[in-house]
Order: C-alpha cells, then structure tokens, then sequence
C-alpha cells in the first residue's frame, strides 16, 4: 500500500457525540475512513482530543491521552461473534517503530485535519528522541526555507559607552 494515497484518501465519514458516564461528561467520536485505513478519534467536551486509533493492513496504533502509543497486531485467535474487537488485538512488547513512522508519514498526506494532525503531532513527539534530525531533513519534512541564523545582539547603550 503506497501511504501517501492511503493517506491523500482519508475522508471524514462521521462525527457523532455520545454520552459518557463519569468525570469524561460528553465526548465525540470522530471516524476518517481511506484505502485501507480507519482512523478514530474521541474527543472531550473541551474540544481537546483523548484518544485516536489507527488500523492500517492488520496493524494498529492506540494512542490515548493518560496512556501514550501503544502498538498491536491481529491476533489469530477466536472470531466468533459478539467478540469485542479489543479482544482481537495483540498488544506488542515494545513500540513499534517502523509502524509508527509509516502512520506519521501517513497522517502528513492526509488532508488538513485537525485531529488528523494532531494525532501526527503526538507521534512525532514519540519518535523524536530516537531519531534525531538534521536542519536538511527538518526543512525537507516541513517544507520550510532553511532555518534562519540568528543574527548578533546588537550593542545596547552601555556596551556602546564603556567601549565594549
């Protein structure tokens, strides 16, 4: 599967609310469906996003506000109906990386969505200390111009009377 038309084809099917019981109060569910991508995102009643899910070829990332990224895969076991489809899902021992880079490069090809970047941006965060980057790659991911060089404080008053 090619990740930027997978990501280029996410589309919003639908945003519905649901009553939560609890200290969460009411939340809404925001589903993006693509070629072979489902993306979900729980939103609180403050607007601020909580949780985001994505399923992509048999694999999943889970990331959830308290939590972080957790990284899982099909499991093979029992499908019998009524099932939770939590139930399915084998949690991986450690993150997988290489999964989570594919997302980020997915979500970036996605249109200019809010939740969708967002969730780019959290996983972006959980890469970062494992992959430094040059100024050339930051400028080539964002599209910016190089990064500008700061120029040199410049003598104040006193710098300028005590000859400094």
């Amino acid at each position: 599967m090619d990740l930027k038309t997978a990501g280029r084809s996410l589309r919003r099917i639908r945003f519905a609310e649901t009553e939560e019981l609890g200290k969460q109060g009411k939340q809404k569910r925001v589903w993006h469906q693509g070629e072979g991508v489902d993306v979900t995102t729980r939103v609180n009643w403050l607007g601020r996003a909580v949780q985001h899910e994505l399923s992509m070829g048999g694999r999943y990332l889970h990331w959830t506000r308290d939590g972080g990224v957790r990284t899982a895969h099909e499991d093979d076991g029992d499908r019998s109906v009524g099932k939770k489809a939590s139930v399915l899902l084998s949690y991986d021992a450690a993150l997988d990386q290489p999964l989570v880079m594919s997302a980020v490069e997915l979500l970036d090809a996605a249109a200019e969505d809010r939740y969708l970047q967002h969730f780019a941006g959290v996983l972006r965060e959980v890469l970062a200390p494992a992959m430094p980057f040059t100024d050339d790659e930051v400028t080539r991911m964002s599209g910016a111009g190089p990064r500008p060089t700061a120029a040199p404080p410049k003598k104040g008053l006193l710098a300028k009377l005590l000859g400094r």
